[in-house]
């Protein structure tokens, strides 16, 4: 896989991530790396969703896990055993993400933090030149979907949402049957912005 394309698949409602190619500033190409080198990804956020992530950057199989971060200190210990045993080498632990998006042995970060620490987490990854892959929803509020978006297009970075309940076979399975009359004809859908 090659390095300059950031997020292109999810599989089996996870984030099942191939990491296969990248856009990168100028500042990179001083660490461009053949086709067969790895990813090095920085974990925000330690807790739900960080299994699921880790198992699908597992599978990827290209992917370096060189740091977990997370406040709580049980948890990171625990990600960091988890790391190790899925991928074969501990990554480093630190507290505070401000001091991994300064780490060059980091191309991307994921932020699998609290909802209100997504779109800020991820504009500080774009801010440092890392891509980013977060957690739905993108941001707190619309205002910070649209500071994370302008961000995107000044860096030309790679942002992607988790979105995996679209994905997920059991998702695609009520809407097909909800397609098909399940439950009548569905006259109504209710989407909101917060």
């Amino acid at each position: 896989m090659k390095r300059r394309t950031f997020i292109k698949t999810t599989a089996a409602g996870t984030a099942a991530v191939a990491l296969s190619g990248w856009t990168m500033g100028a500042s990179s190409y001083r660490r461009i790396l053949g086709a067969n080198d790895r990813v090095r990804v920085a974990m925000i956020g330690c807790y739900r969703r960080f299994g699921p992530l880790v198992d699908a950057l597992a599978f990827a199989g290209n992917v370096d896990i060189t740091y977990v971060c997370d406040v709580d200190k049980r948890r990171q210990d625990e990600a960091v055993g988890k790391v190790s045993k899925s991928l074969g080498k501990a990554p480093k632990a630190e507290k505070d993400m401000r001091k991994i998006v300064e780490q060059p042995d980091v191309d991307a970060l994921f932020h699998a933090t609290p909802d209100h620490w997504h779109a800020p987490g991820a504009i500080l990854s774009l801010q440092a030149g890392k891509h980013a892959f977060v957690e739905k929803p993108c941001g707190h509020n619309l205002r910070e979907d649209q500071l994370l978006i302008a961000w995107q297009k000044k860096t030309g970075l790679l942002v992607q949402m988790g979105a995996q309940q679209r994905s997920a076979l059991e998702s695609q399975e009520i809407i097909s049957e909800i397609h098909n009359g399940a439950i009548g004809e569905a006259y109504l859908a209710t989407a909101f912005i917060q």
